[in-house]
Protein backbone atom coordinates (compact mmCIF):
# COMPACT_ATOMS: atom_id res chain seq x y z
CA UNK A 1 0.00 0.00 0.00
CA UNK A 2 1.05 3.89 -1.12
CA UNK A 3 3.05 5.63 2.05
CA UNK A 4 0.23 7.69 2.79
CA UNK A 5 -2.43 5.35 3.11
CA UNK A 6 -0.76 3.88 5.56
CA UNK A 7 0.30 6.94 7.54
CA UNK A 8 -2.90 8.06 7.74
CA UNK A 9 -4.56 4.69 8.86
CA UNK A 10 -1.81 4.97 11.59
CA UNK A 11 -3.37 8.06 12.65
CA UNK A 12 -6.46 5.96 13.96
CA UNK A 13 -4.58 2.55 14.69
CA UNK A 14 -1.78 1.44 17.21
CA UNK A 15 0.58 -0.81 15.67
CA UNK A 16 -1.09 -3.89 16.69
CA UNK A 17 -4.41 -3.17 15.46
CA UNK A 18 -3.23 -2.01 12.53
CA UNK A 19 -1.14 -5.02 11.77
CA UNK A 20 -4.15 -6.82 12.51
CA UNK A 21 -6.61 -4.89 9.91
CA UNK A 22 -3.78 -5.31 7.14
CA UNK A 23 -3.80 -9.05 8.17
CA UNK A 24 -7.80 -8.93 7.53
CA UNK A 25 -7.69 -7.10 4.45
CA UNK A 26 -5.26 -9.46 3.18
CA UNK A 27 -7.51 -12.43 4.02
CA UNK A 28 -10.63 -11.03 2.61
CA UNK A 29 -9.04 -10.36 -0.61
CA UNK A 30 -7.44 -13.59 -0.86
CA UNK A 31 -11.22 -15.22 -0.39
CA UNK A 32 -12.38 -12.38 -3.65
CA UNK A 33 -10.11 -13.90 -5.47
CA UNK A 34 -10.80 -17.23 -5.02
CA UNK A 35 -13.89 -16.76 -5.39
CA UNK A 36 -13.58 -14.99 -8.72
CA UNK A 37 -11.52 -17.71 -9.84
CA UNK A 38 -14.08 -20.12 -9.48
CA UNK A 39 -16.73 -17.95 -10.94
CA UNK A 40 -18.82 -18.05 -7.46
CA UNK A 41 -21.71 -15.54 -7.73
CA UNK A 42 -21.59 -13.21 -4.39
CA UNK A 43 -24.06 -14.07 -1.59
CA UNK A 44 -23.89 -18.26 -3.46
CA UNK A 45 -23.78 -20.80 -0.78
CA UNK A 46 -22.90 -23.71 -3.17
CA UNK A 47 -19.11 -24.54 -3.86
Amino acid sequence: MPDEVYERAAKHFDDVRLAHLIGLITVVDGWNRLMVARRIPPGSTEW
